[in-house]
């Protein structure tokens, strides 16, 4: 994999309005800068690119909705270009603000994990302690849904504003561990049938 290059990508601004074009066209160049490439897992790379395309792809028919950029769903793309800028960081570094300056977007060193290596710690599992982990992440994953329902259903018009803001971005919270557990489970399910 060719890996994003340590620096910044966008500073000193905030704004969704400068930062999703700024994500995107540096998502979209290493995206690009890795079509080609056989360097490391080649069926993990061609997914992670997979995944790019269709988020540049949705993002490109978004933006061209008048209010995109001031709402909600911003919020939940700047989330999904950070987690996929990431994905590209060169080994002991991660995409996000720099420890000094949050409006400096960019690649950094994991300084608090311990540099290079840090990020590369092993850890050795039976397939029945995967099966237990599996069968522990659906629970878990199936609660927080329940209670994203809950949320959902507690907002009502003869409530305040902030009440109903609170409640819809606890469910978010909640769908989004949620969808964290389901991904784990399914890297697990499917750690667990290759190793069967």
């Amino acid at each position: 994999m060719k890996h994003a290059t340590p620096g910044t990508v966008s500073h000193g601004t905030l704004r969704a309005a400068d930062l999703i074009p700024a994500f995107m066209a540096a998502l979209d160049a290493l995206a690009n800068a890795n079509c080609y490439t056989s360097d490391g897992d080649e069926r993990e790379l061609t997914l992670l690119n997979a995944k790019v395309h269709m988020a540049l792809g949705e993002l490109e028919r978004q933006i061209e909705q008048p209010d995109f950029l001031n709402s909600e769903a911003a919020d939940y793309a700047l989330e999904t270009l950070t987690d996929l800028l990431d994905a590209y960081a060169p080994p002991g570094h991660y995409f996000g603000t720099h420890p000094g300056d949050g409006s400096d977007f960019g690649f950094w060193p994991n300084e608090a994990e311990g540099g290079e290596d840090a990020d590369r710690a092993h850890v050795t599992i039976t397939r029945e302690e995967a099966r237990t982990a599996v069968m522990a992440l659906h629970k878990h994953a199936s609660a927080c849904n329940v209670s994203a329902d809950a949320c959902m259903q507690r907002r009502s018009s003869d409530r305040d504003y902030a009440f109903n803001v609170n409640m819809s971005e606890s469910a978010r919270e909640y769908r989004k561990a949620a969808a964290e557990c389901e991904a784990l489970r399914d890297k697990l399910n499917a750690w667990i049938t290759r190793t069967a």
